[in-house]
């Protein structure tokens, strides 16, 4: 468990390179920035919002997934991190415990148990570090395609530009 929340704080901590290129500053103001924002839905709604303003439109397809994926990845990550686990008790399975409403406690609140298989954790460690992989290589790979102009910039230039050769 403990390897799958150090794969995630990993994960995590790679957004900061997109801030940093994306806005144009250095490192250090952009782990202020990242480090500033609470929560990581809102870290990566930001980072999502910077790519989709800045970066080149050829690379938004292969973008767009990997945050899905990390939000996926996100929810597993969330009842680890967040709920009452109980570990191999009894000899049973690992199990989570997160708080529901049941109609069975007329509508209070109750546990619902998840198992979590000592290898779901491992497939969970290997796909965080996977996507953190990928995340480096395409950082890597957006060098010169992060625009200077914000998209709507661009859309209203290029609007003006057909506009311009459609005009006798």
């Amino acid at each position: 468990m403990g390897e799958a929340i150090r794969a995630w704080a990993d994960l995590e901590n790679e957004l900061w390179w997109y801030v940093a290129a994306i806005l144009g500053v250095d490192q250090f103001r952009a782990r202020i920035v990242v480090a500033s924002i609470p929560g990581i839905r809102a870290k990566r709604d930001f980072v999502t919002r910077l790519a989709e303003t800045y970066l080149d439109p050829e690379l938004l397809p292969r973008f767009r997934p990997f945050m899905e994926r990390m939000k996926g990845l996100g929810r597993t990550r969330n009842l680890l991190a967040h709920t009452t686990m109980h570990v191999n008790v009894e000899g049973k399975e690992n199990l989570a415990f997160a708080d529901v409403f049941s109609d069975e406690m007329d509508g209070g609140l109750d546990f619902e148990a998840r198992p979590i298989p000592l290898n779901d954790l491992r497939v969970l460690v290997r796909a965080l570090e996977a996507l953190r992989g990928e995340l480096i290589q395409f950082f890597l790979e957006c060098n010169g395609h992060i625009l200077k102009d914000a998209r709507i910039h661009r859309e209203e230039a290029e609007a003006k530009q057909r506009a311009a050769e459609k005009s006798p």
